[in-house]
């Protein structure tokens, strides 16, 4: 909780996690949602999804179609660029600039 409170994206989605199950503390959607949405604000392409999920099926939140498929494709956007980027530093391991 700590880290997620100073602001580590990765620590606010496992705590929303932990919420959204009640894994160690009280289940408790709302903060749950809290949670994801801080995660998602910073970038996290998990956060960003289940966001996107919560506001299609209306889970935590007022169900929002638009909010939803903002989020699917905010979520699409980031996995390409991780996957960019992993191709980019795979590339340059294989082939090291001389």
């Amino acid at each position: 909780k700590k880290a997620a409170e100073q602001g580590n994206s990765k620590a606010q989605y496992y705590l929303a996690c932990c919420y959204a199950c009640g894994a160690g503390c009280k289940k408790d959607g709302h903060k749950y949602f809290e949670w994801c949405k801080k995660s998602a604000e910073q970038g996290d392409a998990e956060a960003q999804y289940q966001l996107g999920n919560s506001y299609r099926i209306g889970s935590c939140c007022e169900k929002n179609k638009r909010q939803a498929i903002l989020s699917n494709c905010k979520t699409r956007i980031l996995r390409l660029m991780a996957t960019i980027i992993g191709i980019i530093t795979h590339d340059a391991m294989i082939n090291p600039p001389s």
